[in-house]
């Protein structure tokens, strides 16, 4: 999934609680109209707070799903997008690698070059 995928998505998401959020509206005016033809309308507080509480948790679970795929993305771009897991590490030394590495070193540093640190 791309940043853009992702964006679209948030203003889907966003996009929906709006009109959600609108319709609600609208059917409230509807309804407190037609309440003034019978006389008050009530809605108990419960009804509102639950309906609240359903939103906000619906709010919480889409953030936790956006935060997960963006700690995957993080993840991703801190590794350049290749895992270091199954990588070669360095290989031992044979037992005639290392007497040939002391040689060569043995020669540069006899001679005074600098060039047989690499040997080290």
């Amino acid at each position: 999934m791309t940043e853009e995928d992702d964006k679209k998505e948030k203003e889907e998401a966003e996009r929906k609680a709006a009109e959600e959020a609108e319709a609600k509206a609208k059917s409230e005016s509807d309804e407190n109209a037609d309440a003034g033809d019978k006389g008050t309308k009530t809605t108990p507080l419960i009804d509102i707070a639950n309906a609240s509480a359903k939103r906000m948790e619906e709010a919480n679970k889409e953030t936790a799903r956006l935060q997960a795929v963006q700690a995957e993305r993080d993840q991703r771009i801190a590794l350049g997008g290749q895992s270091q897991a199954g990588q070669p590490t360095a290989p031992e030394l044979t037992d005639e690698e290392k007497a040939s590495r002391a040689r060569i070193k043995a020669v540069a540093d006899s001679s005074g070059s600098s060039w047989g640190k690499k040997y080290e």
